[in-house]
């Protein structure tokens, strides 16, 4: 994704409930999310990255996906070498990005 009219603190800090929904192009963003407090961040783009040109940032996300794993590995078990569980991600047509 590339994200937009962000300010620092919202890109890098935490926002404890805060929900970041990715909506079909086409769809009238003022008109599904009406009476709703929302905030327009950005797009979805091809590739597996976060990027901001108003920071000169891009993150790759199987670059960001190791190193949480190799943080958390030591307290809950990542891999595993459960077949079933392998099958179920080869046949998932999910996007590879976000499949893990």
């Amino acid at each position: 994704c590339e994200f937009t009219n962000l300010s620092k603190e919202e890109l890098f800090g935490y926002n404890y409930g805060t929900m970041l929904v990715e909506v079909k192009s086409g769809v009238n963003i003022e008109e599904a999310f009406n009476g709703a407090l929302y905030k327009e961040v950005g797009k979805t783009v091809e590739g597996c990255t976060i990027t901001s040109k108003d920071y000169d940032l891009r993150l790759n996300l199987d670059d960001l996906d190791k190193a949480l794993e190799e943080k958390l590995n030591g307290v809950f078990k990542i891999k595993t070498e459960d077949a079933t569980l392998d099958a179920m991600v080869l046949d998932s047509n999910a996007n590879p990005c976000r499949l893990r």
